[in-house]
């Protein structure tokens, strides 16, 4: 069985994949480099137990990280743990079947590699890969199977506590659309400028991203734990890929391990 990890800056994501890359089961921890090895051990060692399985059914795990720390706390877990089974922490010197063309390839973000691998395993053209967590990040291949580079935001709800715990007089309220435009409340006003604000941005921005790469059918792809939110109002043609990362990591695994 191969093992997945993705490490992101609010959640770490596992998933389970038999050998023929089909998906047993999925699980999701909060970040924090405040845990040790050994207790990461005990939570994942749960987490195949939820699924009748321990590390002896482990043969792989992939790796993507974008926490320092939290890379370091991981490979100590292997080392520790499952020191016999193959291990791989995504960078860009791995065989991924696209180019990084980025000024400085090794400072480019795993999740973003892993991303954008997936796609190209996908599409095999140019897309524009859009995820909306933390961070709102657009990056972009071409028809050649390069990767350019991209811009990074901030995410959806990371704009919206920023803003609230600056404004005396905004509270916390559902991050969601009512159909109106023009708020007349506070919260309406409030759930307009934040979601279609955002939806606006990302229209934007994928409208100038398409006109920069200049190529015909690019393909945009949406993906992130905020995607829902905005996805019922966009108007853009999209592919929503909620695995698009876990099947990235699987696509490395094949090519590598």
């Amino acid at each position: 069985m191969l093992l997945n990890i993705d490490v992101g800056n609010t959640n770490i994501k596992l998933a389970i994949y038999d050998l023929n890359n089909i998906p047993v089961g999925s699980f999701r921890l909060r970040t924090s480099e405040l845990r040790t090895a050994d207790e990461y051990s005990m939570q994942i060692s749960y987490f195949l137990k939820t699924l009748n399985m321990s590390y002896d059914h482990i043969s792989k795990v992939v790796l993507s990280s974008v926490v320092p720390a939290l890379t370091s706390i991981l490979k100590l877990w292997h080392e520790k743990y499952l020191s016999s089974k193959k291990f791989l922490i995504v960078s860009p010197d791995l065989n991924l079947n696209i180019t990084i063309k980025t000024d400085t390839p090794k400072a480019t973000g795993a999740d973003l590699i892993v991303n954008a691998v997936s796609a190209w395993e996908k599409f095999q053209g140019p897309t524009i890969i859009l995820t909306l967590g933390t961070a709102l990040t657009i990056v972009t291949i071409n028809g050649k199977g390069e990767f350019l580079g991209g811009s990074i935001t901030t995410g959806l709800g990371t704009s919206f506590n920023a803003l609230v715990s600056k404004a005396a007089q905004l509270k916390s309220i559902p991050l969601e659309y009512n159909d109106h435009i023009i708020g007349s409340n506070t919260t309406h006003a409030l759930q307009s400028g934040m979601v279609l604000g955002y939806v606006c941005l990302i229209e934007g921005m994928v409208n100038k991203f398409k006109q920069e790469l200049n190529e015909d059918n690019i393909v945009t792809i949406i993906n992130g734990g905020q995607a829902p939110i905005v996805l019922p109002y966009l108007t853009i043609d999209n592919e929503y890929i909620p695995d698009l990362t876990m099947d990235g990591l699987c696509t490395i695994a094949k090519l590598n391990l």
